[in-house]
């Protein structure tokens, strides 16, 4: 009987050691530590794809409505700790793959006439460098040396004194502006030169009121840019024709030596092409719709770098240039012989 007694009394006691213990279980597992927030179940959102979240059975994790994991302790939710987001930033990063060092020249290296960009990656970062001109007489020009970019600052007199830099490259500037020519139905009028002169290299605008009235042919005003005098270089960007106030639509505009140029012309955009002695540019504007055609006047956009100084006339000039005056000159001294030796001929 006694040994029943202490048997019943030893289950009673294992028994309470393992309620005590299941509760001591619970209480540590619902314990919500102080920076968790009251749950909401619209704050956490079951994902399978959202890794490393998952349910458990004592508690579960899950990802919120900004996809962060979060973890579910008793009646509360908090962020996970530092240390999972620590690992899971680093499994991203490893993932992630980092260029390497690279370097491309659209120009093929250090080219001063010929405006380029060096482009690539260093240290993980792209980056794209282009050619661009200090003042009139400096370019800053980017190029590669191996996998890096690099830079170099040139003067663009090293080529001669009439070049300048402008448009992220240096070219040569030798001066002079086009004089405007107008069509009356039976030839073209000289209307005046244009005044675009600017030794910075920087687009000057010039509007010119025409005292010859343009003819209409086919619906068009014909009009003409030509360089007359020596020595001449100009970069235009634009012109347009105003009649009454009404901008009339450029439709073409044909250079003597590069053809169609209209696109060029047709917008302020600092993309230009340049006349030399010579050079001409035919132009036809469409005939706008106004009641009266009385005043007509000329806008041109561009630059001539020339000097104007007294004396300083000429400057460098291309081979092509040389050679053609040189031909001009040649061609008059032979006239002048050949008369001279007839007059010299008829008196003997």
């Amino acid at each position: 009987m006694k040994i029943e007694k202490l048997w019943i009394i030893g289950l009673l006691m294992v028994l309470t050691i393992n309620v005590a213990f299941a509760q001591n279980t619970t209480t540590s597992t619902t314990t919500v530590p102080s920076d968790c927030g009251p749950l909401s179940e619209s704050e956490c959102i079951s994902r399978s794809d959202c890794s490393p979240c998952y349910s458990g059975t004592a508690y579960r994790d899950c990802c919120n409505s900004d996809e962060e994991c979060v973890k579910i302790v008793g009646d509360a939710w908090c962020e996970l700790s530092a240390e999972t987001s620590t690992t899971t930033t680093s499994t991203t990063t490893s993932s992630t793959t980092i260029p390497p060092n690279s370097c491309t020249d659209s120009d093929g290296g250090i080219k001063p006439l010929v405006k380029g960009t060096a482009s690539g990656y260093y240290n993980g970062q792209s980056y794209s460098k282009t050619d661009f001109c200090n003042t009139t007489t400096y370019l800053t020009e980017y190029y590669c040396s191996g996998t890096n970019w690099r830079v170099w600052y040139y003067n663009c007199k090293n080529y001669g004194s009439s070049y300048i830099c402008s448009g992220g490259r240096c070219y040569y500037g030798g001066g002079g502006c086009p004089t405007l020519f107008i069509y009356d139905g039976n030839d073209y009028i000289k209307e005046r030169k244009s005044n675009i002169h600017s030794q910075r290299g920087i687009d000057t605008v010039d509007d010119i009121t025409l005292t010859t009235k343009p003819a209409i042919v086919d619906g068009m005003y014909l009009l003409s840019l030509k360089e007359t005098t020596l020595p001449e270089h100009s970069y235009i960007d634009s012109v347009k024709l105003f009649v009454d106030g009404s901008e009339a639509e450029l439709v073409s505009a044909v250079h003597s030596k590069y053809g169609d140029v209209t696109s060029i012309l047709e917008k302020s955009d600092d993309i230009r092409t340049d006349t030399k002695l010579f050079d001409k540019i035919e132009l036809k504007f469409k005939v706008p719709e106004v009641k009266e055609a009385n005043s007509f006047y000329f806008e041109i956009e561009g630059y001539n770098p020339a000097d104007r100084i007294t004396g300083q006339m000429f400057y460098k000039m291309d081979i092509a240039d040389v050679g053609l005056i040189v031909a001009v000159i040649a061609i008059v001294i032979l006239v002048i012989i050949f008369f001279a030796f007839k007059l010299y001929a008829k008196k003997i």
